[in-house]
């Protein structure tokens, strides 16, 4: 009775860290990058639409076709950032053919005009709003970011306290 007891207290103490843990993340990371974010949209709005333009940031001047996507959650819930990715192995490939290529002739060949289609590469999302964007733009992407990596956290600290709720009411 005693040890299913101090099992039962260590689980309990155990649950009560995990939700100070979730309650910090909560209120103290995730909820300020999201407000960080859409003030720093706010004012990159601001910005933009005192020079003259009158299009805005935001929602309804997104460019909605389908594109691949710059970051993904894998299956153990870790952000995957796809334009890194694809830097790193741009750049293994240009080394791979200067390597390749050192000791022969460069010459251009004709081509018979048949294109080839290239895998599409990921690209940066800003670049549908232009080449210049305002600094606060590329600060509000900086904390949405945040705040996707945050949420991958609540969500693993809310499975996590699931789990340990079921533990604990399997000892009762």
């Amino acid at each position: 009775m005693t040890e299913i007891q101090s099992q039962l207290d260590k689980k309990t103490i155990e649950l009560l860290i995990l939700i100070d843990k979730y309650e910090n993340v909560v209120n103290n990371n995730y909820r300020t990058n999201f407000i960080n974010g859409f003030v720093n949209l706010s004012k990159a709005n601001y910005e933009h639409t005192g020079r003259g333009f009158e299009r805005r940031y935001g929602v309804d001047s997104l460019d909605l076709r389908p594109r691949l996507a710059c970051l993904e959650v894998n299956e153990e819930f870790h952000l995957v950032d796809l334009q890194q990715k694809t830097k790193k192995e741009e750049k293994r490939e240009q080394m791979e053919s200067s390597l390749k290529n050192r000791k022969t002739k460069q010459t251009k060949s004709k081509s018979s005009g048949v294109e080839e289609f290239e895998e599409d590469k990921v690209k940066d999302p800003m670049l549908q709003f232009g080449g210049i964007v305002p600094y606060q733009l590329r600060q509000s992407q900086a904390f949405f970011k945040k705040a996707i990596e945050n949420s991958l956290e609540v969500v693993k600290l809310q499975q996590e306290i699931d789990t340990l709720i079921q533990e604990i009411e399997k000892l009762r």
